[in-house]
């Protein structure tokens, strides 16, 4: 799987979101690894990616492209839950094999 750019299909290979990724790339491992601990720290509740985004004093575009990225590599699941008009996302706790990819 390609993590290099998770959202390259939807902004269409827009010059900004080309270097804005190019900026976050050194970070990603890192910041994908602190949202899966706190993820499993809000087990079973989970948390929006606006609640996450607040916990780590990030904006909501900074945490989205990482929980997309989870998402792909079964390292978060998007659950049928709503608050806050936001998606409820968990950790999966059965993926420590796919902790590997996400760092």
């Amino acid at each position: 799987m390609n993590l290099e750019d998770i959202c390259a299909n939807k902004h269409r290979d827009n010059p900004e979101s080309r270097a804005a990724n190019a900026k976050i790339a050194p970070h990603k491992a890192t910041l994908r690894v602190q949202i899966y601990l706190f993820l499993r720290m809000e087990r079973p509740r989970g948390a929006t990616c606006a609640e996450i985004a607040k916990h780590f004093g990030k904006p909501m575009h900074a945490i989205s492209g990482r929980l997309a990225e989870m998402k792909a590599i079964g390292l978060a699941v998007e659950t049928d839950e709503r608050r806050n008009g936001g998606r409820v996302i968990v950790a999966d706790c059965h993926a420590q094999k796919q902790m590997r990819l996400a760092i």
